[in-house]
């Protein structure tokens, strides 16, 4: 664990664009060696969610701690589409492959391209319209192993897998609660038919895919 509270220090103290040196294979078997502790679910944004939180408790003073792995280079996401903002700013770390960070800005318009859609998160997650907007892309980033990005709160954005399996060290932390929830832009007319219900991955898999990612990790630092 020693290793893992190490590694979440580094991407907490990171500046955006710093490249961090991490045993990845070591960090992701010690990941995969404390599967049973911790919760992981299939994200509707198309890739594994292990929320790392509850290992770390004492020393993340209200941040939280998770690990997403892209295990297809065309992740899947629900059917409200992969462009989104989030309720909290960000730091993450590339572990394994490539991604592109796109920042993206939405421009309020009667006849948008896009419907907005907020997300209320309970039990069961609800989805309401906020208005039509157009899109363009403002900004184009490529994140390889051991870079660090970070995304304010409320920008934006998309993530495109470059070179997968891909796995990420994300470290966050939330707005203040009452916040509106999270933004999805779906094509219009969108159908408001968003995941309502994660689906859980069980500790024996994602103990399974971290192996197999270790290996990965391996193969590409010869």
């Amino acid at each position: 664990m020693e290793l893992l509270r190490r590694a979440v220090d580094m991407v907490r103290s990171s500046s955006d664009g710093d490249s961090l040196s991490l045993n990845t294979r070591q960090l992701i078997n010690c990941i995969a060696n404390e599967a049973r502790e911790f919760q992981a679910f299939r994200h509707p944004l198309g890739f594994i969610h292990a929320e790392l939180t509850e290992l770390l408790d004492e020393q993340l003073a209200g941040m939280r701690v998770r690990v997403h792995i892209w295990t297809s280079p065309c992740p899947q996401s629900d059917a409200l589409g992969l462009v989104h903002d989030h309720v909290w700013q960000l730091k993450s770390c590339v572990l394994v492959g490539q991604l592109t960070d796109l920042t993206i800005e939405a421009v309020a318009d009667e006849e948008g391209s896009h419907d907005a859609i907020r997300v209320k998160y309970g039990s069961k997650n609800e989805f309401t319209r906020e208005g039509r907007y157009n899109l363009r892309e403002v900004q184009r980033r490529n994140v390889g192993a051991s870079n660090v990005y970070h995304i304010p709160s409320r920008r934006i954005h998309e993530t495109v897998i470059d070179t997968a399996p891909v796995v990420t060290l994300l470290v966050s932390q939330d707005d203040p609660l009452g916040s509106p929830g999270p933004l999805i832009f779906a094509p219009h007319p969108a159908e408001l038919s968003g995941t309502v219900e994660r689906s859980p991955i069980s500790a024996r898999e994602v103990a399974g895919v971290c192996r197999n990612l270790s290996n990965v990790a391996d193969e590409r630092r010869s």
